[in-house]
Order: C-alpha cells, then sequence, then structure tokens
C-alpha cells in the first residue's frame, strides 16, 4: 500500500474539520487519480451534536497534496459523501446553521436522499440531493439541489455573520420562489423577515 492512514487518524480529523461523527471505519481503499484520496465505503455517521445522520453512504477524502506522506493526520481538501440517506430533524436546524458557521472543509453530497423529521415523524423528503456546503472567509453557504415531489427544488442557507442568515427557495415547475432573512437579537430569539 502507498497509503497508509490509520482509522483513528481518519476519524480525528472528520471530527475536527467537519463535526463528523464517523461509527466505525471498516474499510479504508485508495485512489491515486483523478486526485488522490481516500474512500470510506459504506459509511454512517452523524454531523455536530445530532444535528444529522447519514447512513449507508461512500466517503471520499480529497488529500492536499503537499501533506500526502504525513500519515499521523489526515490534511484534507474537501470531502464528498455520495449517495447514502440524510436524516434532519426540522428542530435541529439553528443547531445546522452554528454547524455551518464551524465547517473548516468543503462538504458536497452528492445523489443523496435527505429525510426531514419533525418530532421524529416524517416530514418531507428531497431526492436525488446534491448539497454543497462552501467555507469561504466571510459568507458559509448551504445549498441544495434536488427532487421535492417529482420537481427540480433549490434551498440556499447562507450565513452571512453570527447574527443574520438568509433561506432562499425555489421550485420553479410550481413558480414558487421566496427569500426569507433571519436575524438573530441579543436574547438569542430569532426574527424573519
Amino acid at each position: 500500500k502507498l497509503l497508509n492512514f490509520s482509522p483513528e487518524s481518519v476519524k480525528e480529523s472528520l471530527e475536527n474539520n467537519n463535526n463528523i461523527k464517523i461509527r466505525n471505519i471498516s474499510k479504508i481503499d485508495y485512489k491515486i487519480f483523478p486526485t488522490p484520496r481516500l474512500i470510506l465505503p459504506n459509511s454512517s455517521f452523524v454531523v455536530g451534536e445530532g444535528i444529522f445522520e447519514v447512513n449507508n453512504s461512500e466517503l471520499e477524502i480529497i488529500l492536499n497534496m503537499g501533506e500526502i506522506l504525513n500519515f499521523k493526520t489526515v490534511d484534507y481538501k474537501k470531502l464528498l459523501i455520495h449517495q447514502g440517506s440524510l436524516e434532519i430533524n426540522i428542530n435541529n436546524i439553528s443547531k445546522l446553521l452554528k454547524n455551518i458557521n464551524k465547517n473548516k472543509k468543503k462538504l458536497i453530497f452528492k445523489k443523496n436522499n435527505i429525510i426531514f423529521l419533525y418530532k421524529e415523524n416524517f416530514f418531507f423528503e428531497i431526492s436525488d440531493a446534491l448539497i454543497n456546503l462552501k467555507t469561504p472567509s466571510k459568507k458559509k453557504e448551504l445549498t441544495i439541489n434536488g427532487n421535492f415531489l417529482n420537481n427540480k427544488i433549490l434551498i440556499k442557507l447562507e450565513s452571512k455573520s453570527k447574527n443574520k442568515n438568509n433561506l432562499t427557495l425555489k421550485i420553479p415547475e410550481l413558480d414558487i420562489e421566496t427569500k426569507v432573512s433571519f436575524v438573530k437579537n441579543n436574547l438569542g430569539n430569532i426574527n424573519g423577515f
């Protein structure tokens, strides 16, 4: 094997950079092309303190070329999560906003099903979703593209500052488009307009 990263170093790096707590690592595959990467098949993990849960996905850790031979730590540029099922409780949306602000590495979900729960009951689902979490220095952004009731949907959540967020929802086939701004006051209450 050319690359030999320990499961412990992979777990530690995922938790430090993306607040991902992977349940177990049964196998680590390596691909050199098109860019060096670690692949963790059949992965299940939790993001944050139970913000959302992902089951049966494949994680691709795109490694930084300059640090590829440092086996003690896993230094990566971005994380790709393929397929699988993502469950998020609507009550955890405010926690999701905090997690976006803490995220250090780019995170992309491809061809995932997102199941939204309300009080642990099924609320709605977005299938074949592409989720992109960008982490530029000033503005953090979560974008979800997928299918909702056989219609294309776009959900964009922007964290402009610690206390201000914007939510955009578009379903073009149903002629739905809305933008809501949320501001958190000093008491921690959220107001939207």
